[in-house]
């Protein structure tokens, strides 16, 4: 089974909320997002069942923000 983990770098609360909307339909819930405010860079996580490699990097190149996507065979 392949499991797939976002890692998405936000600035701002705006750019949180555009990274949790961006994984909403691959999800029942928003991801939350990790790190102080007004602290700087922040992150947004995520873990996914299956290879969502494709549909993830096609959802989050639109938005413009930094992100990771991995996937791991176990």
């Amino acid at each position: 089974m392949t499991t797939t983990f976002v890692r998405i770098t936000v600035e701002s609360d705006a750019e949180a909320t555009t990274a949790q909307e961006a994984l909403r339909p691959f999800r029942d819930d928003l991801p939350p997002v990790l790190g102080q405010e007004g602290s700087g860079l922040r992150t947004v996580e995520a873990v996914f069942d299956g290879d969502r490699r494709l549909d993830l990097e096609s959802a989050l190149k639109s938005t413009g923000l930094q992100y990771e996507v991995m996937a791991d065979d176990e």
